[in-house]
């Protein structure tokens, strides 16, 4: 069983490289995220694990051209009360908040509601055409769990006063300034508590066209 979901902005589906899900193209001034929720919604789920494949890459290096500048300007993981509206990686407060951040500083960063709870530098983009990082975000009893391309970069962070509520939903965000980059993600899941089983991902845009 499948979810449904929506895309928003410049986001589209690429059948001709295996369904993968562009969210920004390598161009300026882009914006594209999807949305999606459990089939079961009567009830918040309290603890999830979101698995999926990630690669920034293909853009320019800033205005100046500074190898420190590359990239712009990341990836967001949400799980809160998202906007029917496209968003980018840092533009929405709701709920749990994980921005894989590019430009001129690489890093991660985990908010809930309007507080930043972690700040991780890492190592985030992935020139094509090497492979997709692997990427698991997972909230449990043991708090939020976050691996990135093999290495554990947040463990068993505390998120206080956690408390999702039955209209939430999952959903990720990109989004390119001046400089650019392609953001891409690919074989996406969710296994979450208030579900039986896996949940993969089927995908609509705006003009409601849905896809396997």
């Amino acid at each position: 069983v499948g979810t449904h979901a929506i895309l928003f902005g410049g986001a589209s589906v690429v059948p001709s490289e295996g369904g993968m899900l562009r969210l920004t193209s390598s161009e300026f001034g882009q914006i594209g995220s999807i949305t999606f929720g459990a089939d079961d919604a009567e009830r918040p789920i309290q603890s999830f694990t979101a698995m999926f494949q990630l690669r920034m890459s293909g853009g320019s290096c800033g205005h100046d051209g500074m190898r420190t500048d590359c990239g712009a300007e990341g990836v967001c993981f949400m799980y809160g009360l998202l906007p029917a509206r496209a968003f980018g990686e840092s533009d929405v407060w709701s709920g749990l908040r994980v921005s894989m951040l590019t430009g001129m500083e690489n890093r991660i960063t985990v908010t809930y509601e309007d507080v930043e709870l972690a700040a991780v530098a890492a190592d985030l983009r992935r020139p094509a055409p090497q492979p997709f990082a692997q990427v698991s975000i997972s909230y449990g009893r043991d708090g939020l769990n976050i691996v990135y391309d093999g290495q554990l970069v947040i463990a068993n962070l505390t998120v206080d006063r956690w408390a999702p509520q039955a209209r939430w939903a999952f959903g990720f965000g990109a989004r390119t300034s001046a400089s650019v980059d392609e953001h891409v993600l690919a074989n996406l899941s969710v296994l979450s508590d208030a579900l039986v089983e896996e949940e993969r991902v089927s995908v609509e845009d705006r003009k409601s066209t849905r896809l396997n």
